[in-house]
C-alpha cells in the first residue's frame, strides 16, 4: 500500500556552517551546511534538522551516516560509501549520486527528485515510503532490495539489476525499463500501458519463450 512521503521538519532559523572535514561520530543539528568533504573518512556521522547545499562529498567514506529531517540540495555524493546509512524524512534534490554505495541502507520517508544516480548501489537496502522522481538510475544495482510500494516515476532504469528485489505495490509510471535485469522481480508492480510492451518482451525472454513469424519445420 502506497504511503504519502513525509517532508523534512526544519526549524525556521538555521546556523550557517562551512565544513571542510568530518570526524567519526560527529553530530550536526539545525545547520545550513556547505563545503567540501571529498575523500573524507568519517563513520557514524549524524545530521539532523538541517540543510546541505552544494556540499561535495565525492569518494568519501561515510559508512553508517545518519540523516533525519534533512534537505540535501545540489550536492555531489558521487562514489561515496554510504553503506548502512539510516535516512529518515529527507529529500534529495538535483543531487549527484553516481556510483554511490547505499547497500543495506534503511530509508523511511525519503524523496529523490531530479538526481543522477547511474550505477548507484541500493543492494539489499530497505525502504518505506520512498519516492524517486525524474532520476537517472541507469545500471543501478537493486539486487535483493526491499522496496515495496515505492514510487519510481519518470526515472531511467535502463540496464538496472532488480534481481531478487521486493517491489510489490510499487508504481513505475513513465520510467524506462529497457534491458532490465531480473524482470521477474516486477511481480505485483503497477505500470503504464507503454511500459507493458517492453516489460512483456523481457518477461517472455526470462521464461525462454521465443516468437517467430513461421514454424521451423513445415
Amino acid at each position: 500500500m502506497l504511503r504519502a512521503v513525509r517532508s523534512p521538519h526544519l526549524p525556521r532559523l538555521l546556523q550557517p556552517v562551512h565544513v571542510d572535514g568530518l570526524v567519526d561520530g560527529e553530530e550536526l543539528t539545525q545547520c545550513d551546511i556547505d563545503g567540501d568533504v571529498s575523500d573524507c573518512h568519517a563513520e557514524r556521522v549524524e545530521i539532523t534538522e538541517s540543510r546541505l547545499s552544494a556540499v561535495r562529498a565525492t569518494a568519501s567514506d561515510l559508512t553508517g551516516l545518519r540523516l533525519r529531517d534533512v534537505v540535501v540540495e545540489g550536492c555531489d555524493l558521487s562514489g561515496a560509501t554510504l553503506e548502512d546509512a539510516r535516512i529518515e524524512r529527507c529529500s534529495f534534490v538535483d543531487c549527484r549520486l553516481s556510483g554511490a554505495l547505499l547497500q543495506t541502507a534503511r530509508l523511511r520517508h525519503v524523496t529523490f527528485r531530479g538526481c543522477r544516480m547511474d550505477l548507484v548501489s541500493l543492494r539489499m537496502a530497505t525502504g518505506e515510503a520512498v519516492r524517486l522522481e525524474g532520476c537517472d538510475l541507469r545500471g543501478g544495482d537493486l539486487y535483493a532490495a526491499q522496496l515495496p510500494s515505492t514510487q519510481l516515476l519518470d526515472c531511467d532504469l535502463t540496464g538496472a539489476d532488480v534481481s531478487g528485489a521486493a517491489l510489490g505495490g510499487s508504481e513505475l509510471h513513465g520510467s524506462r525499463l529497457d534491458e532490465l535485469v531480473g524482470v521477474l522481480a516486477l511481480r505485483d508492480v503497477v505500470l503504464d500501458p507503454v511500459q507493458a510492451i517492453a516489460v512483456g518482451e523481457s518477461l517472455l525472454a526470462a521464461h525462454g519463450i521465443s516468437i517467430t513469424a513461421e514454424p521451423t519445420v513445415r
